[in-house]
């Protein structure tokens, strides 16, 4: 059960993405968190006109591990010449062309598109929803009777 301070409160915020390829048009990405979901943030995907043309789920910790790795003066581990990238086989994200970007690899169509974000603006959204729940207290959030009950509804007449 989702404790009262905090129901109905999710986290939507706009994020510019740039190509990493080169000079080229931004990407309008729409990023939402939910507390009844809290281990996954939603990245959509905007056209030009506004209207969404996909949408990327990923774990929030993966953002948060690519900002720590992408972050070479936080961990002297970390070889600051070489790529250090953090994810699945959906979503990366690692150390960008300067300290001030983030690189974020999206696979879609089975090919990499990889945009560079502004990590000051990434890392705010994140702390965002750590403040709204901290690392370690998701599992606390889940309804799980309910899922499981949706489940069930689906299946039984």
């Amino acid at each position: 059960m989702i404790p009262t301070d905090i129901s109905g409160r999710e986290i939507v915020e706009g994020l510019m993405l740039w190509p990493a390829t080169g000079p080229g048009p931004h990407q309008m990405v729409v990023l939402t968190y939910r507390p009844d979901r809290p281990y996954e943030v939603r990245l959509t995907f905007l056209s030009p006109h506004l209207v969404a043309v996909a949408t990327v789920v990923c774990a929030r910790e993966v953002l948060i591990d690519g900002l720590l790795a992408s972050d070479a003066d936080a961990d002297p581990e970390i070889d600051a010449d070489g790529p250090v990238l953090v994810g699945n086989r959906l979503i990366q994200v690692g150390r960008g062309p300067s300290p001030d970007r983030v690189l974020l690899r999206v696979c879609a169509g089975g090919a990499w598109l990889d945009f560079h974000a502004d990590r000051a603006r990434l890392q705010a959204v994140v702390d965002d929803t750590l403040q709204l729940v901290s690392m370690g207290r998701e599992r606390d959030l889940l309804d799980v009777d309910g899922a499981i009950a949706a489940i069930f509804s689906e299946v039984t007449p």
